[in-house]
């Protein structure tokens, strides 16, 4: 219906609009920054024909540019991923299946927890960070040069410093190094001078390197390396790792450890726990990450925007007294949200299975949540919940819920809660798929034969709380209804709290009022619309 101040909606479906494609990175910096060619490159060698590009929000002005210039130079349809379903560290197959895409190009930052469904690329930005003032700050926090220091960094600065990594040390003992400013020289060495009896070696190493600035002075130094993870990645320059279960392996020269989409060697007879970690990056997510999980190491951080170093002066103690309290919330919550976070990390599946069972043997009810984005409004709509777990990946699911109305834990705390093989420790997982069966942190569940109903106090309440109170229960009650349990701690209890909490609340939505609402014939309503119905006519 089209009037005098209105036009057709057909025509305003159908019009054709021109958008000036606006970047904020210059053009002649567009291709270096996205690696367009090398993108180009990876998707004619597949021969895919539908591309979904994934892009962070900050990212999203240079994203038209980008995929203009991947259709110019390929035979593929790009297709721009926007507003993600979750995190935008996470890959976003869901979306990208939506298109029916056939690969998917991740631009920015990622958390490289692995997924398989799609073909995968990962493009990080390459941001600009001053090597020189990074390792001068470097050298301050770490005045001794033989401390045992791990590299850490953001995935956005790894050109930055494990694509000048230094061959030297695997060449000689740095110890036959003789170092003058920048040439290092060979000493007489036995082994080298055999073979090579009349030439002596110059270096010059990179000046735009960290380590190339480093390892001469710490030769006790380790840079982590990025990693990809399974059959369906793909990282240009980086590594592919080709199994995905081994976690830890020995090699004839020390211990490969890999976490989080890292990978560095350390010596037989050292751990993590007698090393340093240097992170360069900003605060966020993965320096919290990083922080949690080795919370027995020391901590610096250099933060390539503001070019100063700092000792993280963050109390891990007091942020795992918080995660603790969080955990004693959880035993002695009734009723478990089990919020899906992400639908793209492999594994999550057996993850919620696996909790379903873990809460389901405490004697607790669970319910799951698929709600996209959290928020405080979304999760303050289920007041019956006590206790909230989230499944996301490792660098989302340390979610901060002091603004939450109820306590969001993560499914390691949950198990910490609800499975009494499991005790705190200085251990702490992040990754649920540590917490699998084969994974390197999985605890496996006490039979229920075995398991006797022991009592204990809550922490919080001074109440007494029982464990495993359905675990006997062959069958669930039906919705709505009671029944009464006896055993030798408790003598009444009700086994469906969120139907028994909705019954007791005042308000419970519309009523539906059966049998008392009148039956009527259907009659034609109004048409228009909102702004002038037909039968309202016109004012003059």
């Amino acid at each position: 219906m089209a009037g005098a101040f209105s036009s057709s909606s057909e025509t305003v479906i159908q019009r054709v609009v021109g958008v000036a494609v606006k970047t904020s990175t210059p053009a002649d910096d567009l291709e270096k920054f996205y690696q367009i060619k090398k993108t180009c490159d990876f998707i004619s060698e597949h021969q895919f024909e539908k591309v979904a590009l994934q892009f962070p929000d900050e990212l999203l002005v240079d994203s038209v540019a980008v995929a203009e210039e991947i259709e110019r130079n390929t035979n593929a349809k790009s297709y721009i991923l926007g507003d993600t379903s979750y995190g935008s560290c996470c890959v976003d197959e869901v979306a990208a299946e939506h298109v029916g895409a056939d690969c998917i190009v991740h631009y920015g930052s990622a958390c490289l927890s692995p997924s398989r469904r799609l073909p995968l690329l990962y493009i990080f930005e390459q941001r600009a960070v001053d090597v020189e003032k990074c390792a001068s700050s470097f050298r301050e926090l770490y005045p001794d040069r033989h401390s045992h220091i791990i590299i850490l960094y953001d995935v956005n600065y790894a050109h930055a410093i494990s694509k000048f990594a230094v061959t030297l040390k695997s060449l000689c003992d740095p110890s036959n190094y003789y170092v003058s400013t920048q040439i290092f020289v060979f000493r007489s060495v036995p082994s080298v001078h055999r073979y090579l009896p009349v030439y002596i070696f110059i270096f010059f190493p990179p000046s735009d390197g960290l380590l190339a600035l480093l390892s001469p002075e710490y030769p006790n130094l380790v840079a982590s390396e990025i990693v990809v993870e399974g059959e369906q990645c793909y990282s240009h320059g980086q590594i592919k790792r080709q199994d995905d279960d081994a976690r830890l392996s020995d090699q004839d020269d020390g211990q490969v450890i890999y976490q989080f989409g890292r990978q560095f060697t350390l010596k037989s007879s050292l751990s993590v726990t007698d090393c340093s970690m240097f992170y360069v990056g900003q605060e966020g997510a993965t320096l919290r990450n990083f922080m949690m999980t080795w919370n027995r190491c020391s901590f610096c951080s250099f933060d390539p925007v503001t070019a100063k170093g700092q000792v993280e002066s963050i109390s891990i103690s007091r942020a795992l007294m918080k995660r603790y309290y969080a955990i004693e919330r959880a035993k002695d919550a009734n009723v478990v949200g089990i919020l899906v976070g992400t639908l793209g990390v492999a594994d999550y599946l057996s993850i919620i299975e696996q909790l379903k069972e873990t809460i389901k043997r405490a004697g607790k009810k669970s319910y799951m949540f698929a709600m996209g984005k959290l928020n405080v409004p979304k999760l303050a709509n289920f007041l019956e919940i006590d206790i909230f777990v989230l499944i996301a990946c490792p660098e989302s699911s340390l979610l901060d819920s002091r603004g939450f109305l109820k306590p969001v834990v993560t499914p390691f705390e949950m198990e910490v809660a609800c499975n009494r093989k499991r005790e705190w420790s200085e251990e702490y997982v992040t990754d649920f798929r540590h917490l699998l069966p084969g994974g390197q942190s999985h605890v496996s569940l006490a039979d229920q034969q075995d398991e006797e109903d022991e009592s204990d106090v809550s922490l919080i309440t001074g109440a007494l709380r029982s464990h495993n109170l359905l675990s006997s229960e062959p069958t669930e009650p039906a919705y709505g209804s009671s029944v009464v349990l006896r055993n030798q701690t408790l003598t009444v209890a009700n086994t469906n709290s969120a139907a028994s909490f909705l019954a007791g609340r005042s308000w419970i939505g519309l009523e539906q009022k059966l049998g008392e609402t009148p039956v009527v014939k259907a009659v034609e309503g109004r048409r228009g619309i909102a702004i002038a119905y037909e039968e309202e006519g016109t004012s003059s």
